[in-house]
């Protein structure tokens, strides 16, 4: 992430509770999803924050730049690395891309 021009608040906080997501308002929500082999949809994601109302005034939520991304993108060295930081960079920053 931090390649892409991102900065983790996990880093700074140890974990991340809805609490520091509404005390920290990122602009960008990047969320790795793991571990159910895809029982629940990325979109069905996305609507579980957007309709949470504790996150309502959050700028990633208001502006929906939420990026739900494997574990494969983010965790293991090699193509799909590369691959995930060229598809971050595009969501954070699409003006930089036209």
């Amino acid at each position: 992430m931090v390649k892409a021009g991102a900065e983790n608040l996990g880093d700074k906080s140890g974990s991340i509770s809805l609490e520091n997501v509404v005390s920290v308002n990122p602009d960008a929500i990047v969320l790795i999803h793991f571990g159910d082999n895809k029982k629940i949809s990325d979109k069905d994601i996305s609507k579980i924050l957007t309709k949470n109302k504790a996150l309502a005034n959050v700028n990633a939520i208001k502006n929906n730049k939420i990026i739900i991304t494997d574990l494969a993108e983010t965790w293991a060295v090699g193509v799909r690395t590369v691959d995930a930081v060229e598809r971050y960079s595009k969501e954070l920053y699409p003006e930089l891309f036209k």
